[in-house]
């Protein structure tokens, strides 16, 4: 307790506006993190795609950037060393089981699973050359398994993960807005989710984890 009271207060004492370049497949995770992180003082330029990143990465000489990609580790993990070496700025990946070198100081890692705050913390920690460490980054509690979507369910996830609103939804499946809202309920309420951004996080971790266990993934 002690220690972390000391890390907010150095948070606070050292804070200052970042420069940040964003990566992150998710419209609607890129959108509400680059919102987190804008409301906070900071700038945040975010890549619509994979190669605007090293771009945007030489061009706008961010104090960090931060690769998202919760499908695929070693993606993340091959993204953010490239950027490191093209770009040389701090990189923090979002990502679950991603394995960095050590002798690459430059890149941070932590998982798909902590809150957006926590991970804006460790976004403006690597910023500011504090420490990232893991007792700064509260890992949300796992649930056995992963709850079984109807195809239709699975639609409506799909498009959530694309950051469409409940109306685009509606239009995209040919159903009403009621409908809809209903499908994106039943959605939240299976993930054990209490808000859309967080049952996204909670799909790409899911889709994640089958990755790397054939069983699961054979029983979907």
């Amino acid at each position: 307790m002690v220690c972390r009271t000391r890390r907010r207060q150095l948070r606070m004492r050292r804070r200052r506006m970042l420069r940040i370049v964003l990566y992150e497949p998710s419209r609607l995770l890129a959108n509400a993190l680059a919102f987190e992180l804008r409301g906070r003082g900071h700038t945040v330029h975010v890549a619509p795609q994979r190669p605007d990143l090293i771009e945007l990465a030489v061009r706008q000489f961010p104090d960090v950037v931060v690769v998202g990609d919760f499908l695929d580790g070693h993606e993340a993990r091959r993204l953010a060393i490239e950027v490191a070496h093209g770009a040389r700025v701090p990189v923090l990946v979002v990502a679950d089981d991603v394995e960095v070198e050590s002798s690459i100081e430059s890149i941070r890692v932590v998982g798909s699973g902590r809150p957006l705050r926590a991970v804006v913390h460790a976004i403006e920690d690597l910023g500011n050359g504090l420490p990232v460490r893991e007792i700064d980054v509260q890992v949300a509690p796992r649930r056995s398994g992963s709850p079984a979507l109807s195809p239709r369910e699975r639609e409506v996830i799909s498009l959530l993960v694309e950051g469409r609103s409940t109306g685009s939804i509606a239009s995209e499946l040919r159903v009403s807005a009621n409908t809809a809202r209903t499908y994106v309920q039943r959605v939240l309420q299976k993930l054990g989710a209490h808000s859309r951004i967080e049952a996204v996080s909670i799909s790409r971790v899911a889709q994640a984890e089958r990755r790397h266990d054939p069983r699961r993934a054979q029983g979907q």
